[in-house]
């Protein structure tokens, strides 16, 4: 834990980066390991490069709109740094090659299915319980993207629409510490009076609280999956999804900026088609470890 934190992007970037520097002195890494799209997955990709250390980026190959969306930045710049790719899907080795990138791009699955396997029994009710809540009778929403909470009008509609599906299924909205600070500068609070609100909470509560809601609406990356992977039905305030697998048959469906979030929720988001399971066997973790001793 580099314990950086509340600075702007580059602020962020830069002082991860040159904390970095110091721990790859002190370690001597072969390869570094990075993950997803986060501002330290550059930071330290940038780092790594020019100290001449080799880079394996988890998650690669991932692409979505808006193209100057921060994670979107981090992920397309750090494939381009990166010595090996370890893809997700099919689809993610069709993004890379439309940037000509085509050499170490190993399609392995996903890390985050090798989690949710080895824990998925862990998922109790006792999570949604200590909430007072009940099974399936609450939605789950999460909103922190800056597209949704960094606009005023933006995320006030969204606000608005949650208190009307409140009316019908009640809503459970975790509180990202970004979104409510711009709720607060809106002048926005009211709006959450009759909204149940929660804390940020961990892996194991979050993913209890997802398997046993009606459906979510998110504006997060990896939890548009990790309900696809639960069989819970998702509303994505997005143009577009990183995981374009979660859409087939309508388990997850997009909702730009809460457009249509209402009629989307009186529909309780009704998949028509067998969900299929895209990201690997849950070994996802051993071939890349076994790639990267085959490389050494």
């Amino acid at each position: 834990n580099l314990n950086v934190n509340g600075l702007s992007h580059a602020a962020l970037t830069a002082e991860i980066m040159i904390r970095l520097e110091k721990i790859f002195e002190e370690e001597k890494p072969n390869i570094i390991l990075i993950y997803g799209d986060t501002n330290t997955t550059l930071a330290a990709a940038l780092t790594a490069k020019k100290m001449k250390i080799k880079i394996g980026h988890i998650e690669a190959g991932l692409r979505q709109r808006p193209k100057d969306m921060p994670e979107e930045i981090n992920r397309v710049l750090t494939d381009h740094l990166s010595d090996f790719l370890f893809v997700t899907s099919k689809n993610a080795i069709i993004n890379l090659k439309k940037e000509n990138i085509t050499h170490n791009v190993h399609l392995v699955g996903d890390v985050m299915y090798d989690i949710f396997l080895e824990h998925k029994d862990r998922f109790e009710y006792k999570y949604v319980f200590n909430h007072k809540l009940k099974k399936y009778d609450y939605v789950l929403v999460t909103l922190h993207r800056d597209f949704n909470v960094d606009d005023k009008f933006v995320l006030n509609n969204i606000l608005h629409s949650l208190i009307k599906i409140n009316q019908i299924h009640k809503i459970v909205l975790v509180v990202h510490p970004r979104t409510q600070k711009n709720i607060s500068r809106f002048g926005l609070d009211k709006l959450l009076v009759d909204l149940k609100t929660i804390s940020p909470q961990g892996y194991i509560e979050m993913m209890s609280l997802v398997k046993y809601s009606n459906f979510v609406i998110t504006d997060s990356g990896g939890l548009q999956k990790e309900a696809f992977l639960l069989g819970v039905p998702c509303i994505t305030l997005r143009t577009e999804s990183e995981w374009p697998e979660t859409l087939a048959g309508g388990m997850n469906v997009l909702a730009p900026h809460g457009e249509d979030l209402q009629a989307l929720a009186a529909r309780s988001v009704s998949p028509t088609a067998k969900r299929n399971q895209p990201y690997g066997d849950g070994s996802t973790a051993d071939r890349i470890v076994k790639l990267l001793l085959e490389s050494a």
